[in-house]
């Protein structure tokens, strides 16, 4: 019984490997190609608005908007999960002067991130973790922000767990989801997706910003951008990053509801004033149960599919 124990946790292990493997081999080419690609800055800028060598959804009015409602307290620690080159955790730490902390699975990413923070001397510090993984001390950070990065972990719950356990008691989670449009043909979507479910399992207090009309012109805008720039990626030989963009086009993420998640450690606590403008109240109550049609978002793309879906299991594919 103790080999088998033992065998398990070795092919356990080797997965996790293999996975983490992929994920950096996606993310090292795509950091190294897109900080040098001329077109795909011009991408973001026409996209997001501002060039971070952005990889996912997040504009910059998002971006603002989010600064807006965290009111971060100056001098307070943030810890951004997923942060890739840096440049978002940079605009937040100018823009509210509170120190944070980058993490990225991507060792390529992260050496742009630290190469431009030592220059600048800012209060920025970055390293190389699996979000999966943190192992920072207890109460340690005033916020933990992250965008659109908890589509990739295998455990849903245990990510939230670990986040919320290296919180301060009045601490906050910013958390930018997808969900799924099965999801949101019943009522409150932003509660019946596999993160609201989790947090209402772990009795975690949470508001939502609903972002579902702007993912919409996201998406839409993308792939007029991308068809125009199409010939430009061709002669810059970076059809690599044409093909990764408009494979995240094809995945109909644009008929997904998109929120952004305000989730409180210790409502007990007294409340730091937030933005009250177009949220929705959802105390957690009970231990929740698996949303109907619920499904992991697909952002494996090109970097291998032995990814497992998170949350409620889901046999059902994401329409292409």
């Amino acid at each position: 019984m103790g080999n088998r124990l033992e065998s398990e946790e070795g092919l356990g292990e080797f997965f996790d490997y293999v996975r983490t493997e992929k994920i950096q081999s996606f993310y090292n080419e795509y950091y190294a190609r897109a900080q040098k690609s001329r077109v795909h800055s011009e991408f973001c800028r026409l996209v997001y608005g501002h060039d971070f060598c952005q990889h996912g959804m997040l504009d910059m009015s998002q971006l603002d908007k989010l600064i807006e409602v965290a009111q971060l307290r100056q001098n307070g620690l943030v810890l951004e999960l997923g942060c890739g080159t840096g440049f978002m955790a940079e605009y937040i730490s100018d823009k509210t002067q509170c120190q944070t902390v980058g993490i990225d699975i991507s060792s390529a990413a992260i050496a742009l991130a630290r190469a431009r923070a030592q220059s600048g001397k800012k209060k920025l510090i970055f390293e190389t973790k699996d979000i999966e993984k943190l192992d920072y001390p207890e109460r340690h950070f005033d916020a933990v922000i992250s965008i659109d990065t908890l589509y990739f972990v295998e455990d849903l719950e245990n990510a939230i767990r670990r986040m919320a356990k290296i919180l301060k008691p009045d601490g906050f989670m910013y958390i930018f989801y997808h969900v799924h449009p099965d999801v949101g043909r019943g009522s409150d979507p932003a509660s019946r997706s596999p993160l609201g479910v989790v947090l209402a399992r772990l009795r975690l207090t949470y508001r939502t910003l609903d972002l579902t009309k702007e993912n919409r012109e996201h998406w839409e805008l993308r792939r007029e951008v991308l068809l125009k720039l199409k010939k430009k990626f061709e002669e810059e030989d970076n059809m690599f990053l044409y093909n990764t963009r408009m494979d995240e086009y094809m995945q109909n993420f644009g008929e997904y509801h998109r929120f952004l998640y305000i989730v409180e450690k210790d409502p007990s606590m007294q409340r730091r004033s937030h933005s009250r403008r177009a949220m929705e109240p959802h105390p957690a109550e009970g231990d929740g149960g698996s949303p109907p049609g619920s499904r992991r978002i697909d952002l494996r793309l090109r970097y291998g599919r032995s990814m497992r879906p998170m949350g409620p299991r889901s046999r059902r594919r994401t329409q292409r």
